[in-house]
């Protein structure tokens, strides 16, 4: 197993498309006014380079302080490392653009919908009319005994069989829009609450590595971040019978980052 060291170098290389990481803390020295940090995530690298951010970090990392490491099996080389600000209105934006879409596309089946419904009530209305016209006529018919049974039959069998279709799609249609509806309300609901959460920035550290076989790796990547520090503080306990004093040492730790 090999494994590289890699000290930050600002770099002009751009890295097209990058892959997040799923990392957790797996370490932290706290001194008295900063702290190293050292997280790790498990990846499956491709042979050849690879693009991989740890993102959604604490902007108090100090850029200059990040190394990376990277162990796994065959020959691993870390080619780049940059440490980018990220604020969430840029995320914000483009989540909002993604919700955008679908909100779109939606309202797009609810207007054809709703267009297939007024369709479907033209048809209903001249069927019932055309229907309510043959009454009229089949009643003159009747008088003077031109039609025969088996005419009157055909004419409310096409009049029937008409009617059936179009309250089938208007069931149809009915049924989409109960489905379109609430679907549209909470992507409405998603939008509104994503623009109105509060801006924020992060950091984002991005690693191209790049790895002669496909291979399981462990990517570490550790950082001084300020915003953390610890004092001491002494609990002092006397006994009235020893006339003893205990005296107990800790170290309060806090961290704002």
């Amino acid at each position: 197993m090999k494994k590289y060291f890699f000290f930050l170098l600002f770099s002009t290389i751009s890295l097209a498309q990058v892959k997040p990481v799923d990392s957790k803390v797996t370490e932290a020295t706290v001194f008295k006014d900063r702290a190293m940090v050292t997280r790790t995530a498990d990846v499956n690298l491709q042979k050849g380079e690879n693009q991989l951010v740890f993102s959604d970090l604490t902007p108090d990392i100090k850029d200059e302080t990040v190394r990376i490491s990277a162990s796994g099996n065959g020959e691993l080389k870390i080619l780049d490392v940059k440490v980018e600000r990220k604020f969430t209105a840029e995320i914000r934006q483009e989540k909002i653009k993604e919700l955008q879409k679908q909100l779109d596309d939606l309202n797009r089946q609810m207007q054809i919908s709703t267009d297939q419904l007024a369709i479907y009530d033209s048809k209903k209305q001249f069927v019932e009319s055309l229907k309510a016209e043959s009454i009229k006529y089949a009643n003159q018919k009747i008088l003077i005994s031109t039609n025969s049974p088996k005419e009157w039959a055909e004419l409310l069998k096409f009049v029937d069989a008409n009617l059936n279709e179009i309250y089938k799609g208007i069931r149809t249609e009915s049924d989409k829009r109960a489905v379109l509806d609430p679907e549209i309300r909470a992507l409405n609901a998603s939008i509104d609450q994503i623009r109105n959460v509060e801006q924020r920035n992060y950091k984002e550290i991005i690693v191209k590595i790049n790895a002669d076989a496909n291979t399981r790796a462990k990517i570490d990547a550790s950082y001084i971040v300020n915003s953390a520090n610890w004092y001491p503080i002494y609990d002092a306990r006397v006994s009235s019978k020893t006339k003893q004093v205990e005296l107990t040492f800790y170290a309060m730790m806090q961290q704002s980052t």
